[in-house]
């Protein structure tokens, strides 16, 4: 008799079961909705392969767009020091992009701009997130960010909207994947809830992250004790 065959794959913002001649199979019946109890990880474990499952997939995950699918010659490394992020900080890049550009073209516009405007090896945010709420490798996380205000951007995460939001309004998406990126990187270095930062909140003479960022984000709640169990990250397709 032949062995029956069933594929997962990932998805977007989460896990998505895709299975072969067969009508799709729920765990639900068997496992809580999003516990984190030792059999709930390693039984997910074991169906994802090549995805680390460390928490509830469904609603606890963030996919991102790595670096080569819109840098095809990303650099190797840099010759800047080590960081160890301690804290979080939300920015825009200010940039007044065209509607009909995508995020990769975006990304690659600010890439030129940090090397020839600016003279830095790089982008100067490590994660940027575009109007659909697509999130983008930029710099690595083990190198400090740049910044042209005056404070010490090192030993943070620096996370950017793509765009200039003292114009534009953030999207729902953009939003609600800014919430999930904080929630999972906070997760990942246990950074408090008190050391997530907007950038105008450290530098007074800064608008970053725009008026409208920063009024929509006025008293948004980053943390919740849920958000305490370890990250899942994946990569987007």
């Amino acid at each position: 008799m032949a062995r029956k065959r069933y594929r997962l794959r990932w998805q977007s913002l989460g896990a998505v079961k895709t299975v072969t001649n067969r009508p799709k199979i729920s765990l639900s019946p068997f496992l809580p909705r999003c516990s984190s109890s030792p059999l709930h990880s390693l039984l997910l474990a074991a169906l994802v392969v090549g995805v680390p499952h460390l928490g509830c997939a469904a609603r606890r995950t963030v996919a991102i767009v790595p670096r080569a699918a819109w840098d095809p010659l990303p650099p190797a490394s840099f010759a800047l020091p080590a960081q160890h992020p301690h804290r979080i900080v939300i920015h825009h890049d200010a940039v007044d992009y065209r509607p009909d550009q995508t995020g990769e073209e975006k990304m690659r516009l600010l890439l030129r701009a940090s090397r020839q405007r600016e003279g830095w090896p790089d982008v100067p945010y490590h994660y940027l997130i575009d109007r659909n709420g697509r999130i983008f490798t930029g710099r690595p996380e083990k190198y400090p960010g740049d910044t042209r205000t005056d404070y010490d951007p090192t030993d943070a995460l620096h996370i950017a909207f793509l765009g200039n939001y003292s114009k534009l309004e953030p999207t729902p998406a953009q939003l609600d994947t800014l919430r999930r990126l904080v929630r999972v990187k906070a997760r990942q270095y246990g950074i408090a809830a008190t050391e997530i930062r907007l950038h105008h909140e450290l530098v007074a003479d800064t608008e970053c992250p725009g008026d409208n960022v920063r009024r929509r984000l006025e008293d948004v709640v980053w943390l919740t004790g849920a958000d305490f169990e370890p990250p899942h990250l994946s990569s987007a397709p």
